[in-house]
């Protein structure tokens, strides 16, 4: 499954001249102690929300009162901008976030202060730590510093990208690479192209479309990447799409039943379906799971929903509050 080749990037003029100036802010920022401010499978879930030190910073999508909140452990709720916010970062004080998705690269402060645009986009799937931020632009993946100078194009045809333990592994059409923020070549790890990404604390979990035409095709066969290198198979069946990651659970949407967000344990073992439905979308907040509905169906309007992460009924916006505040 290992290609166990470095795979070198083809680059046009326009793109070299992009990295020899990228190149001029200095040395690749050390990622390898880095806390990033949302989980992977969070922001590479749009990234609406986000937990940092007991307050949940959310995206109202309400037209009339929508915008980014933080809600605090003892029921107030403070409006933090007027503008959408997705790919929700929360690092020390400051809470950074797309407006729109994607969108122009924005910040302001957990008190609602200090709002600035540091980068025009259209940008995706931003994720920031306390020394560099990392992100898409169309396929480029970039870093740059926390104001948004010094951009380096990292590797470019990129699908989707995960940080984790100061690398990045990402996926292309032709497979799974990792590339170190020092811009080196890409590795090769595999050539059976990712559909879904996400990483905890035990590493990376993967799936790839059975017939390994396409990451458009359905399909779902689940792997685990290991810090050492190592990829173990799961034992999970079903077709994973929009796979989120907790310490406990991986979830995601199953192909071959419609779309119904199911769970499975951490070896693939125990899958459990929790909603039958069109779910797309899926994040994690403490014990919940929040997910949408892109379509109508009998048991579910098109909007957000959440459940426990042990299953049940869908929640209340009255008792998801109470949960969240549990």
């Amino acid at each position: 499954m290992r290609c166990g080749k470095i795979i070198p990037i083809a680059l046009s003029c326009a793109l070299l001249g992009c990295l020899l100036v990228g190149c001029q802010g200095g040395a690749a920022p050390d990622l390898s102690a880095d806390t990033w401010g949302n989980t992977s499978g969070n922001i590479l879930q749009t990234g609406t929300f986000a937990v940092s030190n007991g307050a949940i910073y959310y995206r109202d999508p309400d037209p009339k009162s929508g915008g980014l909140y933080r809600l605090d452990q003892d029921g107030s709720s403070l409006k933090l901008s007027d503008h959408d916010a997705y790919s929700i970062n929360v690092v020390d004080d400051t809470v950074y976030f797309l407006d729109g998705l994607p969108g122009r690269v924005c910040r302001v402060s957990i008190d609602g202060d200090d709002f600035q645009v540091l980068k025009s986009g259209p940008v995706n799937h931003l994720f920031v730590s306390r020394s560099a931020m990392l992100y898409q632009k169309g396929s480029l993946m970039c870093i740059a510093n926390t104001s948004a100078k010094r951009e380096r194009v990292l590797a470019e045809d990129v699908l989707r990208f995960v940080p984790y333990h100061g690398t990045i592994y990402f996926s292309r059409l032709d497979g799974l690479y990792q590339v170190e923020a020092d811009g080196t070549e890409p590795v090769c790890l595999t050539e059976e192209a990712p559909i879904s990404l996400c990483a905890n604390s035990q590493g990376l979990y993967f799936s790839v479309p059975n017939d390994n035409t396409s990451a458009g095709k359905a399909g779902g066969k689940v792997y685990h990447l290991e810090e050492d290198g190592t990829i173990t198979p799961l034992a999970a069946t079903d077709d994973c799409w929009n796979m989120n990651v907790t310490e406990q659970y991986i979830f995601y949407r199953d192909q071959t039943e419609k779309g119904a967000l199911c769970r499975m344990d951490l070896d693939g073992g125990n899958a459990t379906c929790l909603v039958r439905g069109n779910c797309v979308y899926i994040q994690t907040l403490k014990d919940l799971v929040v997910f949408y509905t892109p379509t109508q169906s009998d048991d579910l309007d098109c909007g957000d929903h959440v459940v426990r992460q042990e299953g049940g009924a869908i929640l209340s916006p009255e008792d998801t509050r109470a949960a969240l505040l549990a």
